[in-house]
């Protein structure tokens, strides 16, 4: 028989756990996972602390590590944002000096954080939500993308008449020819000789027919070479140039909001798509905090809040929202062409004797007009 001080126990124990904060009650296994997760679950509540090394603007994603820490309570997340340079650089110094560094890695240097998993910097790890992702987006259960941006046209749309707009390269290039008196001297993309500009260019290589002759007919137009998303996009705005290629997509809402001049378009022949890289770190101090955090990234969860409060787009194809493969897919139906993480990434773009020769071929054909 119980007791009444048993029961009286019982009642006060299940009184005040209703009323703990959420952020305060215990983690539970996210629904779909193996039950046995829980021990992950255990183990990163236990770890008590989290690092990540990451690319991504700290305030764009403070609701996301805010509902992390809320969802697991006790894992308090320490935040760096760097630049993709630094986190490699980073991450091989303090492994070299065995130093405490991250536990994990969030990159948008797709190569530098692919070539950091190849040499054995990231642990494998094959993650619950690995199902939802496109095949191109998980390299070995090592390094994941975890977010699906298109490279697009911006140009000013004060300066630029709606049929001197380009829909594709071609047009671009057509449009460069007929229309000296405004283009000339007056458009950009990105720096090859920067690693992201390299990639960029390496990969429009395998997709542009006639990527050359294109390339010769662009620097007889005055093309400008720029070294960042955020140079580019600034000297749009103000019409020092009218159109910029090749820049990143999710940069241009927030773009948008304030500068009205500033338009879009996703490029209908095809769409390089950007996917920043992350993957749990080889000497992880905190490895289960890790594989939970990484997880909650991939998540439904996680990505509608990238989507909603930071405007990445999401890599899953279950969530809906302008920011989603979906969308673009009524955009350009099927011309998005992710670049994949893995091997071919590797080959073309980390390999010494291509990249210089690229290179060459880059400065030949600007030098051309």
């Amino acid at each position: 028989m119980i007791s009444r001080r048993l029961l009286l126990a019982a009642s006060v124990f299940s009184l005040s756990a209703a009323m703990l904060p959420a952020g305060a009650r215990s983690a539970e296994v996210p629904a779909g996972y193996p039950a046995t997760y829980s021990d992950v679950v255990k183990k990163g509540t236990a770890e008590a602390k989290l690092r990540v090394y990451s690319t991504t603007d700290a305030a764009s994603v403070q609701p996301l590590i805010a509902d992390f820490e809320a969802l697991y309570p006790g894992i308090k997340v320490e935040y760096s944002d760097i630049s993709s340079a630094e986190i490699y650089n980073r991450v091989i110094s303090e492994d070299a000096a065995r130093q405490p560094g991250a536990d994990v890695v969030w990159t948008s240097g797709m190569d530098t954080g692919t070539r950091l998993a190849a040499d054995g910097y990231a642990a494998e790890y094959a993650s619950p939500e690995t199902a939802k992702l496109p095949g191109w987006a998980n390299w070995k259960n090592i390094a994941y993308g975890t977010t699906f941006e298109p490279l697009v046209f911006i140009y000013n749309n004060r300066l630029l008449k709606e049929d001197m707009v380009p829909k594709s390269h071609a047009d671009l290039v057509k449009l460069v020819k007929e229309k000296p008196d405004v283009f000339n001297g007056k458009f950009t993309t990105y720096d090859p000789s920067r690693t992201l500009g390299l990639m960029l260019n390496m990969f429009d290589e395998v997709q542009w027919p006639n990527f050359w002759d294109a390339l010769t007919s662009l620097g007889k137009g005055g093309m400008r070479i720029d070294a960042s998303s955020g140079s580019m996009m600034e000297k749009v705005g103000s019409g020092e140039y009218v159109l910029a290629w090749n820049t990143i997509g999710s940069y241009v809402p927030a773009l948008k909001r304030r500068n009205p001049a500033i338009g879009m378009v996703v490029p209908s022949d095809y769409t390089l798509i950007l996917s920043r890289v992350a993957f749990v770190s080889a000497k992880a101090q905190h490895p289960n905090a890790a594989r939970l955090f990484l997880d909650y990234l991939l998540s439904a969860r996680g990505q509608k809040i990238l989507m909603d409060k930071a405007e990445l787009y999401s890599i899953r194809s279950d969530l809906e929202g302008e920011l989603t493969a979906a969308a673009l897919a009524k955009q350009i139906g099927e011309a998005a062409r992710p670049i994949p993480i893995g091997d071919q990434l590797l080959d073309r773009v980390m390999n010494e004797r291509g990249r210089v020769e690229f290179l060459r071929k880059f400065q030949e054909s600007l030098r051309a007009r």
